[in-house]
């Protein structure tokens, strides 16, 4: 009982940090998480709680809501700034495999400005449980690489090169 407390204390402090370094950004891009490609889904759950934490503004989807199917024209009118792919069940390597639906995804939206982000899904962001706070400090490094160095690897999450 004594080491759960001890760890449930250590990872409240780790998303306490991340939200004290943020909460005084003038801007917070604008966010989208797709949970999965085809159809396409937004994620819902608690994703959209760890969107704000690292300091972005969650689209589409409410906190604690349900996934939910959207299509091309909710993306599109949305603008998002970052689009992070991060499908439930699917690590870096699986989303890789579906290259050529974010490449057509990428092209539909018709943004040359949009950055677009692949997140180990499975790992840290659709499975509940501790890792999640590995989810948000990912969540922070894409979001605010000025303030959060990288310290996860191309394994946890990577730019997607269009």
């Amino acid at each position: 009982e004594k080491e759960a407390v001890r760890i449930v204390k250590g990872l409240k402090k780790r998303v306490e940090s991340v939200e004290f370094r943020v909460k005084n950004l003038k801007r917070k891009p604008r966010v989208l998480v797709v949970e999965w490609l085809e159809p396409i889904m937004v994620a819902g759950h608690w994703v959209s709680e760890m969107i704000n934490i690292a300091g972005g503004e969650n689209l589409l989807s409410v906190p604690r809501g349900k996934s939910k199917y959207i299509n091309i024209h909710h993306i599109k009118s949305s603008s998002p700034d970052i689009l992070i792919i991060s499908p439930c069940g699917f690590d870096i390597e699986r989303i890789e495999k579906e290259r050529f639906k974010i490449y057509d995804l990428r092209f539909k939206i018709k943004n040359k400005n949009l950055k677009v982000y692949l997140i180990d899904g499975n790992a840290y962001m659709t499975r509940p449980g501790p890792r999640i706070v590995d989810g948000i400090e990912i969540l922070a490094e894409i979001l605010h690489p000025d303030i959060f160095p990288k310290k996860h690897t191309k394994e946890d999450w990577q730019e997607f090169m269009v």
